[in-house]
């Protein structure tokens, strides 16, 4: 009898291994909501048919499986290039003479824009690409990684310019807007030049190979190309007219007898 019992049992486990199966419960939810009071919580999810995703300036809304309602962290720049820098508040159309950029006859270059952690040793955070205008406008939203209304190093990058840092931390809200090119003192130390026609502050041009110092180093990528005459979206054009050539060299060269490079917050 208890032989019985036992093979029973055995053919009933069986068939509920075979028969049962993993359920992945999906919604995708037209609203939804959490309470707590009194140490107990609700959280509750409408379902719905379809979902998108909804933005307006730096605030997203997911719509699907109930997630956050996220607050995104848009940064304003205004920051000029040395080299392109031709005057008037304007810098050449390096993108567009050079057909990189078809649609936009304001486009100058693309920029990195980092946020950098506050404190030492001030890690990175997020980072962007921006596309720079002629008259040294660039916008670009931070992941969430970066928080709203907490500070950050904000951090720029440019193929042949010195990396600039703000001169501090600068408190990034969901629309944020800072000016590198009001003041060299609006970078880190200082480290900008002075615009020939003594308006504006910008990023120092020539460190063509991007090792933080404009040197010899650099010319060793500038000169094959200039003897070449090469043309085109050269990383040796540090003016960004469209040309690797001598003019190129005028703005390179007193960097580089200056020892300019890099000025970064001590980690």
């Amino acid at each position: 009898m208890k032989k019985l019992i036992l093979i029973l049992a055995i053919v009933l486990v069986q068939q509920f291994s075979v028969n049962s199966q993993s359920l992945s419960p999906h919604v995708l939810a037209t609203a939804g909501g959490y309470f707590a009071a009194g140490g107990s919580s609700l959280s509750w999810t409408m379902g719905e048919t379809f979902n998108t995703t909804l933005q307006n300036g730096g605030v997203i809304l997911t719509q699907g499986q109930q997630q956050p309602y996220v607050q995104l962290t848009i940064l304003n720049l205004k920051v000029f290039i040395e080299g392109f820098y031709i005057g008037g508040g304007l810098m050449n159309n390096c993108l567009n003479i050079t057909g990189v950029s078809i649609c936009c006859p304001t486009d100058a270059d693309t920029v990195e824009i980092s946020a950098m952690d506050a404190a030492p040793p001030h890690n990175l955070v997020d980072a962007q690409l921006g596309i720079l205008k002629t008259n040294g406008d660039v916008t670009v939203t931070f992941s969430p990684l970066v928080i709203p209304n907490t500070s950050y190093y904000i951090k720029v990058n440019h193929r042949n310019s010195v990396e600039t840092w703000s001169a501090n931390a600068v408190v990034l809200t969901t629309s944020t807007m800072y000016s590198f090119a009001s003041s060299a003192s609006q970078a880190y130390a200082s480290n900008q030049a002075t615009t020939f026609d003594a308006l504006y502050a910008a990023m120092y041009s020539g460190d063509i190979n991007q090792d933080g110092a404009i040197d010899g180093s650099d010319f060793l990528e500038f000169d094959p190309p200039s003897q070449a005459g090469a043309g085109g979206y050269e990383v040796a054009d540090v003016n960004g007219d469209g040309a690797v050539d001598g003019s190129d060299f005028l703005v390179f060269d007193p960097n580089s007898q200056n020892g300019v490079g890099a000025a970064v917050p001590f980690p």
